[in-house]
C-alpha cells in the first residue's frame, strides 16, 4: 500500500502523459521506489499493483513503452540485518572503537563485509539489491542517489525475548556480540548518556526498525511509521524517546483511541490487542522553539478509512502543539501528550509539593533521614518442582511460598517453602538481603491490582516486584501512598494505554513517577495518623473465627453440619450438637460461612470439616476496612495537596472528605 501510494503520487504529479513523460516516470520509479518484506506474496502483489497502475504509461494509442527492469521490491528474512554490510553501520562510535583497538589482536571490523542471509528468490534480485545498498554509501555517475527522501512503514511489534527465541539474525548477532545494543545504526538502544542501565534492557523489535529507518534517510529526509503507543511509556524505550527528541525534528504525533487493526486471524475479524500511533519526523536537529503537532483521535469505533478522512477534515480530533524541548525534558514518559488540561494541571501540582522517592531507595539518604535502608527489587525465578511442604524440607534456611488474601492488602504464608540454596539471583538483583528484611510491599509487575504488605519470610517470584525494609512505620506509610487514589491516578494516567491489554509497573516506574509528600512539623501528625490507621486496616485481615468463637471446650475434631442460629454457631456431627456463642459481629460470621461453604446451613455428608480448619477461617470485615481505607486515602490527598487539618480521627472522616472535595483535583483522583 505504501509503495503503490508513492507511485500513484509520482504519476499524478506529471499530469498528461507523453511518451517522454512516461519514460521519466518509469525511470523515477525504477531508481527511487524500493520495498522490503519478509513474505513473497505481498511483494508479488505490490509489483503487480504498481505495474497495473503504470499500464496507461506503458501502452497507449500513440506509443508502446514496455518496462525494461523489474520493480525493486526485495525479499528479506530480516529487514534490520539487511543493511549490516553497508556503511550505514560506520558511525563515529564504530570508528572510535576500532581506533582504540587498532593494536589489539581483537581488532574489530567496521562492518559485515559479506552478509549471507542464506536464501535466494526471484524477488531478491542480488544485482539490484547491491546497487541500492551501494547508493547508500557513495555518489557516482552510475549511481547518483544517496539514501532516501522518505521512509514509510508499519514495522512488526515483537518482543525482544520472542525475537531471541525465534533466533532472528540481528538478535543472534547481538547475542554473539558482533553488534552492540549501544549502537544500532548510530542509535544507543541500551542507555541514555550518563544514565546507564544496570540491567539488560529489552527494546521491542519496532525500535530497531526506527533506528534503521532514520539511518536510511538523507539529511532533511522524512520518516513516517505506524507503531504501538508503547513508544510513549515503555521503560526500555526511554533511549529512543531521548534520541528522537534530541536529534530529530518531530513534526507530528497522531494517537488513536480505537483498535486500528481489525482484519486479522483466519476469519479476518480478530482485533489486535494493541494501541496505535503515527509519527512523522524530519532528520534534522530541532530548533529550540520547534513545536510538535499532537493529534488525538477520539472516536474508537470508526473504521480506518473514516478515521483518516476525519483527521484530514479535523473531525473528532483534539489538536495542540507542544515544544519539542518538553519531550526532551520528559523522556521518561510521553503519555502526557494524550492527557487533557485537567490531568496535566493535577500532575504539575502533584510534583510541586513533593520529594523524589529517592529519599527511600538511595541508601545514604534513607539512612540519614529514616535510620534504615529500603530495597527496591524484582522477584526471582526459582525451580517450582523443588517447592516442598515445609515439614519435609531438610534445611532451616528456607523461604515460605506466599499467597494473597483475596480482596485484601496482606500476603500470607502457605505450608510450602523452598530452600535458600535453590535460589538463583539474576544479574542486577541486590541479592538475598532484599528478602531478609522483615517488612515488604509486594505487587504484580503485569496488571497489578493493588500493593500488598507482608511481615513474613516469603519468597517473591519473578512476576512480582517488592520494596523491603526493617522500618515498619515507613513501609506502612509507603504502602498507604502507593495504594492511594493519587498514586493510582498517576500510574494509570502515565502508564495505561487504550487497547493495550497489559499495564506494567516495575521498579523503574515507581522510581520515576511516584513522589513523596513533603513532611514538616505542621503535617507530621497527619503522617502518623496514616501509619496508625494503615496498621489498623491490616490487622482486620488477621482476624480468625477463633477470635469470635471460643472452641476451647470442643472435643470433636470433625463435623458434617454447620449453621448459625441467633447468636450461636451450631456444629453437628451425626446426632451430636454443639452450640458456641458468637462474640462480636454475628452477621459477619454468618456471611463469611455462607461465602466459604455455599449456603447458610451446610450439610457436609460427603466431606467433613475439621475443627482446625474452622478455627483458622478468616473473618475479615471488608466493609470496615473500606471505611478506614477511604479515610487514609483522604489523609494522603491532604498531604499531597497541602490541605491544613487540625482535628483527625475516623469520626472526622466526613468533615475531612468535605474539605478535600473543595480541591479541584479531588474529583479526578476519585474517578478511578
Amino acid at each position: 500500500t505504501f509503495l503503490y501510494s508513492a507511485v500513484n503520487k509520482i504519476i499524478k504529479s506529471f499530469g498528461d502523459h507523453t511518451e517522454q513523460k512516461s519514460k521519466q516516470v518509469e525511470e523515477i520509479v525504477n531508481k527511487n521506489i524500493f520495498g522490503l518484506d519478509i513474505a513473497e506474496f505481498p511483494l508479488y502483489l505490490a509489483e503487480m499493483n504498481i505495474i497495473m497502475r503504470m499500464l496507461p504509461l506503458i501502452i497507449s494509442e500513440k506509443y508502446n513503452n514496455p518496462i525494461d527492469k523489474k520493480i525493486k521490491v526485495f525479499l528479506t528474512k530480516d529487514s534490520v540485518a539487511e543493511f549490516l554490510d553497508t556503511k550505514l553501520r560506520n558511525t563515529l562510535h564504530d570508528i572510535e572503537t576500532v581506533m582504540k583497538k587498532v593494536n589489539s589482536k581483537n581488532q574489530l571490523s567496521l562492518g559485515l563485509d559479506e552478509l549471507d542471509l542464506g536464501y535466494r528468490s526471484y524477488v531478491r534480485d542480488e544485482r539490484d539489491l547491491k546497487e541500492m545498498k551501494s547508493s547508500l554509501e557513495k555518489q557516482s555517475e552510475e549511481i547518483p542517489r544517496r539514501r532516501f527522501d522518505y521512509v514509510i512503514g508499519n514495522p512488526p511489534y515483537v518482543s525482544y525475548k520472542q525475537c531471541s527465541k525465534q533466533k532472528v539474525l540481528f538478535f543472534e548477532l547481538i547475542k554473539s556480540r558482533k553488534i552492540k545494543l549501544s549502537n544500532i545504526y548510530g542509535i544507543n538502544l541500551h542507555s541514555i548518556p550518563n544514565r546507564p542501565k544496570h540491567y539488560a534492557p529489552n527494546p521491542n523489535l519496532y525500535a530497531f526498525f526506527i533506528a534503521l529507518g532514520i539511518a536510511l534517510l538523507k539529511d532533511n529526509g522524512k520518516l513516517c511509521y505506524i507503531i504501538p503507543q508503547t513508544i510513549l511509556i515503555a521503560g526500555d524505550l526511554d533511549v529512543l524517546r531521548y534520541h528522537l527528541a534530541k536529534f530529530t525534528t518531530i513534526e507530528k504525533i497522531i494517537t488513536f483511541s480505537g483498535k486500528m487493526f481489525i482484519g486479522r486471524g483466519l476469519k479476518q475479524n480478530k482485533p489486535v490487542a494493541t494501541s496505535s500511533l503515527i509519527f512523522v519526523l524530519n532528520r534534522k536537529t530541532p530548533s529550540s522553539l520547534h513545536k510538535v503537532e499532537i493529534i488525538n483521535y477520539k472516536n474508537p469505533n470508526d473504521t480506518i478509512e473514516q478515521t483518516f478522512k476525519n483527521i484530514l477534515t479535523n473531525k473528532n480530533v483534539s489538536k495542540k502543539k507542544i515544544l519539542q524541548n518538553k519531550l526532551f525534558q520528559n523522556v521518561a514518559n510521553w503519555n502526557f501528550i494524550k492527557q487533557g488540561k485537567k490531568f496535566l494541571d493535577f500532575y504539575e501540582r502533584y510534583k510541586r509539593n513533593t520529594d523524589d522517592i529517592s529519599i527511600y531507595y538511595e541508601h545514604i539518604l534513607a539512612e540519614k533521614k529514616f535510620g534504615s535502608r529500603f530495597y527496591f527489587d524484582r522477584g526471582i525465578k526459582y525451580p517450582k518442582d523443588k517447592i516442598k511442604d515445609v515439614s519435609k524440607l531438610k534445611t532451616e534456611d528456607f523461604y515460605y511460598i506466599s499467597e494473597n488474601i483475596k480482596n485484601g492488602f496482606r500476603i500470607i504464608t502457605t505450608d510450602e517453602g523452598i530452600g535458600k540454596n535453590l535460589l538463583d539471583f539474576p544479574f542486577g538483583s541486590q541479592g538475598d538481603i532484599v528478602y531478609q528484611k522483615k517488612y515488604k510491599i509486594v505487587w504484580g509487575y503485569m496488571n497489578y491490582d493493588r500493593f500488598r504488605f507482608s511481615k513474613n519470610k516469603i519468597m517473591i517470584d519473578y512476576n512480582n516486584v517488592l520494596i523491603s525494609s526493617d522500618n515498619k512505620n515507613e513501609v506502612l506509610y509507603l504502602l498507604s501512598l502507593l495504594n492511594s487514589g493519587v498514586s493510582i491516578s498517576i500510574l494509570e494516567g502515565l502508564l495505561r494505554n487504550e487497547n493495550e491489554k497489559d499495564i506494567l509497573i516495575g521498579i523503574k516506574s515507581i522510581k520515576q513517577f511516584i513522589r513523596i509528600p513533603k513532611i514538616t512539623e505542621d503535617n507530621q501528625h497527619i503522617k502518623n495518623e496514616i501509619i496508625k490507621r494503615t496498621e489498623e486496616m491490616l490487622k482486620l485481615e488477621e482476624k480468625k473465627l477463633s477470635d469470635s468463637v471460643d472452641f476451647s471446650k470442643v472435643m470433636l475434631q470433625k463435623f458434617n453440619r454447620i449453621s448459625v442460629e441467633d447468636n450461636d454457631l451450631v456444629l453437628e456431627k451425626d446426632d451430636k450438637e454443639i452450640k458456641l456463642a458468637i462474640k462480636g459481629n454475628k452477621n459477619l460470621v454468618s456471611k463469611i460461612i455462607t461465602e466459604k461453604y455455599g449456603k447458610k446451613i451446610i450439610n457436609l455428608e460427603k466431606q467433613k470439616i475439621t475443627l482446625s480448619e474452622l478455627k483458622e477461617l478468616p473473618i475479615i470485615d471488608f466493609e470496615k476496612q473500606r471505611v478506614i481505607k477511604n479515610y487514609i486515602d483522604d489523609l494522603v490527598f491532604v498531604l499531597y495537596f497541602n490541605i491544613g487539618l487540625a482535628n483527625l480521627g475516623l469520626n472526622k472522616a466526613e468533615t475531612i472528605k468535605a474539605k478535600c472535595s473543595k480541591n479541584p483535583h479531588y474529583k479526578l483522583v476519585n474517578e478511578l
